[in-house]
């Protein structure tokens, strides 16, 4: 029986070349799509999953809130006391670790030199927490002594080569810092789905003997220690959670007349919560966004239902050149449940075939969207059973493809078959327009979906910062450069294509991690601000490079010696959140800023320090010999002189570093790449929908052309025009494309206006965006009913009615 409906099924298949192949190509373009976004989302949710105590690891995380009970920052690095005491005070945490990344150490070895950017300071419990297998040493006392370092299985090749590391010596340098590590163990390779990758772990012991041990309790500040803890086996998390209130009373004095849990909450992350579930303050990993892989996968299993969509109303419509056989095998005693496992057989016989043309196309596709992605997918992974999904989803298109039209032509009666009787059906045709409506309005709401991200994007990258953001380019100060920095910046505007240099702690575009109390005077007395304000070290020169507008006060100036220890400038939030009525208001008021006193002397313009998903900050700015960047406004004519010239005089000051650079402004639109990736999958995600539902319209628009040759040839010889048959035909999906929009309009405007409030600073949605994507739906659905529409008109009558 099975060879038999096999047979049928097969015969069926090439008997109607042209409607096998648009349903079989929507059906592998849906499937494409689906399973891409599929291979995507898999890797994203595989992160970490290669620790085998993922679910007892947590990550020490800290909120910080206001006086006023509001929340201000959530810390994702910590102080350097938390990892420690919480280790001595809580029985039910059984190991805790702490990090500190190193940055741009130089590792020497028998001539090789290298900059390292994956070099890390870690306690000997870390490979108690996570799985990191040993290739060889011991894992108990690779790092329990100083001086000591593990290497990755990379990095062991590229210093060593072949031979064996262990108890050789590797030199690490980095400003004031130089000392001699004897490596004592090799692990593999630190996985890609890791949310913190490394390729050296340092004794943590070498770190506490440069900060202190008395700096290393600390908790109230220095936040810059990713901490980890490994609950014991069955702990419940909530239970030690209630106790962190009554530890941080413990451990803390008041801080500006609050308890310590008034204004510090300590919360424990899961590990598996970490790469998707992380948008904090100072964060330090490698993170993702749990919310696109949400309207990814929501989008990618729309498109295949699309697909499936076209498979229904094909197969329905043509229902009426199958009705006879139904009725023949019924009438021969065939079971309604027979018919139904034909009709079901030869939808899945459509999915498969579908499913080999999509596993040549993911084939074809991959490299390129793996480029797209930035990761490395192939179909053949050890992560997750990809060929269960596969199977999946030919069920899945198998049974929503096809039960329905199975369940129609299932229950055809014989004598009406027969008979040749009508069976066209009201309700029919209504659920056809019904899936037609479903699919233009997926296709609708993706297309204002590229509108919206579009104009957020154009928003973001042409508002202006409140500051000057071309032809900077930022470098990595050393220490050789910060104490002959003016001597520095001297060498370097004798080149006429350098106008102005200056230095800082950060530059715009970074992020504002670093934060201090502050405390002003009000009726004579002091009070605290109540919360922190970040804060800038910067040089005399800072504000003119950047062309950053001073209003009220002035700026610092080498003519007043006090500016360089006791003059603060602050920003328009600052001021309204320290609760002056004016910045004039504030100029010459005393203000405690940490433990530095001094005066207010200027106030600087609101500008754009981060990204425009973070609202501006209060900021404070003062003269500070201790900073990381310089800032250099150039010229861009003859750009490779002046990075030639640059990269000589680097040479000169810091000769073990590379040359190293960014533009300011090319770093803002940096900070928009998950915005760009998402306007462009949604690009291609809408041209795909569109694709789909076009092949079914054209499709149906056949089938309709073919069921009413009859007719249109009587009213050709009647005497109807051909724009007369051309709207006869076109009106119906003119309808629907227009009803369509009625639904699509205000799903697109629900979730992009989601979408945008995530921006503290946004565009807004526009009519234009609607009605372009309700002209772009129109037309497509003209345009691809057209060719039959036309034929048809132009159709001789009297072939037409002998056609009949």
């Amino acid at each position: 029986m099975f060879k038999n409906y096999l047979k049928i099924a097969l015969r069926n298949l090439f008997k109607a070349k042209g409607f096998s192949f648009i349903n079989i190509l929507g059906l592998a373009i849906g499937m494409i799509c689906c399973i891409l976004i599929l291979l995507y989302v898999l890797d994203e949710r595989s992160f970490d999953r290669h620790n085998e105590n993922i679910d007892r690891i947590y990550r020490v995380i800290l909120e910080q809130y206001d006086a006023d009970g509001s929340q201000n920052r959530t810390w994702a690095l910590v102080s350097p006391g938390y990892g420690s005491r919480l280790r001595d005070e809580f029985s039910a945490i059984e190991h805790a670790v702490r990090f500190w990344p190193w940055s741009f150490p130089v590792i020497s070895y028998e001539g090789k030199k290298f900059v390292e950017s994956a070099f890390t300071f870690a306690e000997p419990e870390v490979f108690d927490i996570f799985t990191l297998p040993f290739l060889s040493g011991d894992a108990k006392s690779a790092l329990t002594e100083p001086n000591t370092l593990v290497l990755t299985s990379e990095a062991a090749q590229k210093y060593f080569g072949k031979s064996n590391p262990l108890g050789k010596t590797l030199n690490i340098k980095s400003r004031n810092f130089e000392q001699d590590f004897k490596v004592t163990g090799v692990i593999e390779t630190i996985p890609k789905n890791s949310h913190f990758r490394f390729d050296f772990l340092a004794s943590f012991s070498n770190w506490e003997k440069l900060v202190g041990d008395e700096n290393m309790k600390f908790l109230g500040g220095d936040f810059n220690y990713a901490t980890y803890v490994l609950l014991e086996k069955g702990t419940d998390v909530e239970q030690v959670s209630a106790q962190f209130p009554d530890f941080l009373g413990r451990n803390m004095a008041e801080v500006d007349g609050r308890k310590p849990f008034e204004k510090f909450r300590i919360v424990l992350q899961p590990l598996h919560e970490v790469y998707l579930h992380s948008d904090f303050d100072s964060e330090y990993a490698v993170t993702g966004d749990a919310t696109h892989l949400t309207i990814f996968s929501t989008v990618a299993v729309l498109i295949l239902i699309i697909a499936c969509i076209n498979f229904i109303n094909l197969t329905t419509a043509r229902s009426i050149r199958r009705a006879k056989e139904v009725g023949m095998r019924k009438v021969l005693g065939a079971f309604r449940s027979q018919l139904l496992g034909q009709f079901l057989g030869e939808s899945a016989t459509f999915a498969i075939f579908a499913m080999l043309l999509a596993l040549v196309g993911i084939e074809l596709l991959l490299p390129a969207f793996s480029d797209f992605t930035g990761k490395e997918l192939t179909l053949i992974t050890q992560n997750y059973n990809i060929f269960g999904w596969l199977i999946g989803i030919v069920l899945f298109v198998g049974l929503i493809g096809g039960g329905y039209p199975a369940f129609v032509l299932s229950k055809f009666r014989p004598i009406c078959t027969l008979k040749s009787a009508s069976l066209a059906s009201g309700k029919k045709s209504h659920l056809r327009a019904g899936l037609i409506i479903f699919q233009l309005v997926v296709s609708i709401t993706l297309i204002i979906c590229v509108g919206v991200v579009n104009k957020q994007l154009h928003y973001l990258n042409s508002k202006e910062l409140g500051f000057d953001k071309k032809q900077i380019i930022s470098l990595p100060a050393s220490q050789s450069m910060m104490e002959n920095l003016a001597s520095f910046k001297q060498q370097l505007t004798e080149n006429p294509a350098i106008s102005a240099v200056t230095a800082s702690s950060r530059v715009p575009s970074g992020i504002l991690g670093d934060a201090l109390s502050a405390r002003v005077f009000k009726s004579d007395h002091e009070v605290p601000a109540g919360f922190r304000l970040p804060f800038v070290r910067i040089d005399h020169d800072y504000f003119d490079l950047f062309d950053m507008e001073i209003i009220a006060g002035r700026t610092f100036s080498k003519e007043f010696s006090s500016d360089s220890s006791e003059a603060f400038i602050l920003n328009e939030t600052a001021i309204a959140d320290l609760g002056w009525p004016s910045p004039q208001d504030a100029i010459g008021q005393p203000f405690f800023y940490g433990r530095s006193r001094g005066r207010i002397i200027g106030v600087v313009k609101d500008f754009h320090f981060e990204s425009m998903h973070q609202k501006i900050k209060p900021m404070v700015f003062y003269i500070s010999p201790f900073v990381r960047r310089i800032s250099i406004k150039i010229a861009l004519a003859n750009l490779d002189q002046t990075l030639k010239f640059l990269r000589e005089k680097w040479k000169i000051h810091r000769p073990d570093y590379p040359f190293t650079y960014f533009f300011i402004d090319e770093r803002f639109e940096q900070r928009y790449q998950s915005e760009q990736k998402l306007g462009n999958l949604f690009r291609i995600l809408s041209s795909l929908a569109i694709f789909i539902a076009c092949l079914g319209l054209f499709g149906l628009a056949t089938y309709m052309a073919d069921q009413r040759t009859k007719e249109i040839g009587v009213r050709k010889v009647l005497g109807a025009s051909v724009p007369n048959i051309f709207r006869l035909l076109a009106n119906q999906f003119v309808k629907l494309a227009l009803l369509a929009n009625i639904f699509a309009w205000p799903l697109a405007a629900y979730f992009m206006q989601k979408w945008l409030d995530s921006f503290a600073y946004n565009t807004s949605l526009s009519w234009e965006v609607f009605f372009n994507a309700a002209g772009l739906a129109l037309g497509f659905a003209v345009v691809t009913v057209s060719y039959q529409a036309l034929k048809a008109a132009f159709t001789n009558p009297i072939e037409a009615l002998r056609y009949e």
